[in-house]
């Protein structure tokens, strides 16, 4: 055989090849209208809601390709597996194989979600369940729900909700989510529903669960949690079954399933059952005795997500800035705290502090005379909470210093635009403290107005100043701060400052009235008023019925949200699993409110 024949063998033998490898893997089909419809089963072995369940694989045909989409991600087994099944497509089916023993007397639900998808459009076989039972009967009761972020009122989704039976006396019933795996469990939708279907008639502890690493334990401090603050009983809510269309079909029994290790079986036709796979409740299908069962009274739970706290208060940043600024920020605001010096012993003051409005920020201003490298021990409510390390004055060798120019004072106003809102003071700020300054000189022209300029400090630094005079509204203003009025720490003065604004209108703004009403007198509620950027813009609180005016509102859309502050410190507070508290609630008012320019808006709202 010489060369080029021994070629063309070659060549005739990788066509072929090719060919069998094409039509052995399929794809989607080219061309003609677009594919819209799921794929549909046509047999399922065991059938779906069988029992007495003894397998170790289970086999579900379609009437096309399918693929496996997202699958982790969706795949709810209850009670969970202590092993993943594999679960795998082959052609028109999808085989799922189960490596260990499965519990006596149990009903399992394989929740597929939208998992199951066709090749050729990834039209999705929505919200599928396969359900079996190893004993003689399939569990027939449900827990319903909806779980809710406790602090907006938000939907959660993708939350497992987990249900633990009271059975295991050796550990505590707080205790279960954190040692055990649960017994049921399900997924919320993007509208924060949650169903668990198959149940037993059993009490329950109820818990939802943001599972960051998916092993249904509640073990990691970054993992939100909500619960339900009784002990619950399921109930039946209706006999679930596969209600077949009218165009039901055949299936071409010339098909065949080859199952490995087993001989080629013919299949049995059946009936198409519904593209979208969701269980419906079938009156029809029910007996008397059944309906007369069903819980029409039934009030599905309300779980309420939160993240705990770690109540240890600790530093969580520290760093140095403008050369001699040391700036602390603390998880938690304290009451006092004090800066020891470690490693050099000042004969006098060696700095001042700066704490912000909600103390856990702590502003060190270093004075000039004071060592480049200072270990310094930070002790917050008598605790030490560290000893840290700081070098100041960090120059950089290269940098071209100008020593022509002499260094000013640089400030900041709250103008925006040239323009002061008439209920707000004017506020100049300076970038470090001041040492000395001189007030008498300065002077606000557009005031007729004949009295004397107050100027006050905002701060325990002096750094930041405001003028202490009610303005009228529409009015053009120029305050004047003359040279050297002020010198700040690091030895610098002033230049000559000029200051023009002007007053806002009141026309401009628009007012709202929030008219409360509350079932229980003794509670205090703290009322906000949120912007469309999602920022708090006003907040008031009440004891009792009570208003509360919100005004010089930009004319937009707001939102009102209410705080019911059970321990009274003002802000919202998360709750403690392990504590038994739930987070504070909060209510959100139905709908948003529109705010116009020269306008009062009265909302009445009834708080319970």
């Amino acid at each position: 055989m010489n060369i080029i024949q021994k070629t063309y063998q070659f060549l005739l033998l990788l066509a072929i090849a090719f060919v069998i490898t094409q039509c052995a893997n399929p794809v989607a089909p080219q061309g003609g209208p677009k594919d819209e419809i799921p794929p549909t089963i046509l047999d399922m072995d065991p059938p779906n809601y069988s029992s007495n369940f003894n397998q170790e694989r289970l086999i579900i045909q379609f009437d096309e390709y399918v693929k496996l989409q997202g699958l982790t991600n969706q795949l709810m087994i209850s009670p969970p597996l202590n092993y993943d099944p594999r679960i795998r497509t082959r052609g028109k089916s999808v085989v799922i194989e189960i490596d260990e023993p499965l519990r006596d007397s149990t009903t399992y639900t394989f929740f597929f979600g939208d998992a199951i998808v066709d090749i050729t459009e990834a039209n999705a076989l929505k919200n599928f369940e396969y359900v079996f039972s190893t004993g003689l009967l399939i569990d027939s009761m449900a827990v319903k729900g909806t779980v809710v972020n406790a602090f907006d009122a938000m939907p959660k989704d993708g939350i497992a909700v987990m249900l633990y039976a009271l059975e295991i006396d050796s550990i505590p019933i707080d205790s279960l989510p954190i040692l055990v795996r649960p017994n049921y469990v399900s997924r919320t939708n993007d509208k924060g529903e949650f169903e668990l279907n198959n149940l037993r008639n059993i009490p329950y502890k109820l818990i939802a669960l943001l599972d960051m690493n998916s092993n249904y334990l509640y073990d990691l401090p970054n993992e939100q949690i909500a619960f339900s603050d009784t002990i619950i009983m399921p109930a039946f809510l209706g006999r679930k079954i596969y209600i077949p269309p009218a165009d039901t079909m055949k299936v071409d029994t010339t098909k065949k399933i080859k199952e490995k290790n087993k001989s080629t079986k013919v299949e049995k036709p059946a009936k198409k059952i519904p593209r979208d796979s969701t269980l419906v409740i079938s009156d029809s299908s029910m007996v008397v005795s059944e309906k007369s069962k069903i819980n029409f009274a039934y009030q599905p739970h309300e779980l309420f997500m939160f993240l705990e706290v770690d109540s240890t208060q600790k530093i969580l940043e520290s760093n140095v800035s403008k050369g001699s600024l040391i700036t602390f920020r603390l998880k938690y605001p304290c009451s006092e705290f004090k800066l020891n010096p470690i490693n050099f012993y000042p004969s006098t003051e060696w700095n001042q502090l700066e704490v912000n409005r909600t103390n856990d920020t702590i502003l060190c201003w270093v004075h000039a005379n004071m060592p480049d490298s200072l270990t310094i021990e930070f002790v917050a409510d008598s605790i030490i909470l560290d000893t840290l390390d700081f070098v100041l004055n960090k120059v950089n060798p290269n940098a071209l210093v100008d020593t022509t120019q002499i260094e000013k004072i640089s400030t900041f106003s709250n103008i925006i635009l040239g323009k002061i809102q008439p209920n707000k003071k004017l506020v100049i700020e300076s970038e470090y403290p001041l040492i000395n300054y001189d007030f008498s000189g300065m002077s606000l022209e557009g005031d007729t107005l004949d009295i004397p300029l107050l100027i006050k400090f905002k701060d325990s630094v002096n750094r930041t100043f405001y003028l202490d005079r009610e303005l009228n509204e529409k009015t053009k203003y120029k305050f004047i701060i003359p040279d050297s009025s002020m010198l700040d720490i690091k030895g610098r003065v002033n230049d000559s400052l000029i200051y023009e604004f002007e007053t806002r209108a009141n026309d401009e703004y628009a007012t709202i009235v929030v008219n409360a009403t509350v079932t229980d007198s003794t509670q205090q509620w703290i009322i906000q008023l949120i912007n469309p950027e999602k920022k708090v813009v006003g907040q008031q609180h009440i004891i009792g019925n009570g208003s509360v005016t919100f005004r010089y509102l930009k004319p937009l859309k707001y939102k009102l949200k209410a705080i019911l502050d059970e321990n009274r410190n003002g802000i919202w507070d998360t709750g403690n699993y392990l504590m038994h508290r739930q987070a504070e609630k909060i209510l959100m008012f139905s709908s948003e409110i529109e705010a116009r320019e020269n306008w009062v808006t009265d909302q009445s709202w009834e708080l319970k």
